[in-house]
């Protein structure tokens, strides 16, 4: 029952995420920080929500005439050198199979945050991603 509730929320707002991105970066983000699918027991528990949500919205990105541009500030730099960092790092892992895992997880999150930068930028934006 749980697992129907989930789907009939969650993929009727695919297309709101697809064609407002700053709908889908909200959607991402109460799919990775509730994770509502690990409170279900049927089918949906497995389901990759958070890939779902990312992909559409990152296609919505790309397609959206919206202006998109990464924010000149100083917090962006740190994480794209922090990026840079966990990369070259991996390289010189000593356990590089664990680190390339691990780099995988890190810059999924990374891209997403990148892009909740760059579409969240106004604060009617900002007051519903810190609402969700």
């Amino acid at each position: 029952m749980r697992d129907l509730l989930l789907v009939s929320v969650f993929f009727p707002m695919l297309p709101f995420a697809f064609i407002y991105p700053w709908m889908g970066i909200l959607l991402w983000s109460w799919v990775s920080y509730m994770s509502p699918h690990r409170l279900t027991f049927g089918f949906a528990y497995d389901m990759p929500f958070g890939m779902i949500a990312a992909l559409t919205t990152l296609a919505g990105i790309l397609f959206s005439r919206e202006k998109k541009r990464l924010p000149r500030a100083p917090e962006v730099i740190f994480l794209l050198a922090l990026w840079a960092w966990v990369t070259i790092t991996s390289f010189f892992a000593i356990h590089s199979d664990l680190a390339w895992d691990k780099w995988q997880q890190v810059s999924k999150i990374l891209l997403m945050t990148l892009a909740t930068m760059m579409i969240c930028r106004d604060a009617g934006r900002l007051r519903y991603l810190a609402w969700t």
